[in-house]
């Protein structure tokens, strides 16, 4: 890796894995108070508290599940918009270059609650007809 050139002496790696893993929670924190704003914050504080665990034990396994799973948060919880698409695409695309068996880990869940909500989206549509 380019930065450990430029010194050895700080742990590039373990960084990177936090750096992400800051990003994903703050995410998924603006995708629940997006939707939920007052139910957002105790909600996020357990799953902050969660994550503090997986914190501990700083993985690239679950840092490449953490990103597959804030990518599927993000299309679910986000009004329909493109940059929602741009923001699952690189969650996912990042996930499967850090540990490509975690992401695909989570794909099938992801998938097949993708497809539900949406069928249970055009099922209400089409009841309202």
């Amino acid at each position: 890796m380019f930065l450990y050139r430029i010194t050895g002496n700080i742990a590039w790696y373990g960084i990177i894995l936090i750096a992400v893993q800051v990003f994903c929670y703050s995410i998924l924190f603006y995708a629940f108070y997006t939707k939920w704003k007052l139910y957002s914050l105790p909600f996020f504080l357990g799953v902050l508290c969660s994550g503090l665990y997986i914190t501990g034990l700083l993985q690239y396994t679950s840092t490449a599940a953490l990103l597959a799973v804030t990518g599927y948060v993000v299309l679910l919880m986000l009004s329909d918009s493109r940059k929602k698409y741009g923001v699952f695409f690189l969650c996912e695309l990042f996930a499967f270059l850090l540990r490509y068996q975690a992401m695909l880990m989570i794909q099938p869940l992801g998938l097949l609650t993708f497809l539900g909500i949406e069928y249970a989206k055009k099922d209400l549509v089409l009841r309202d007809i």
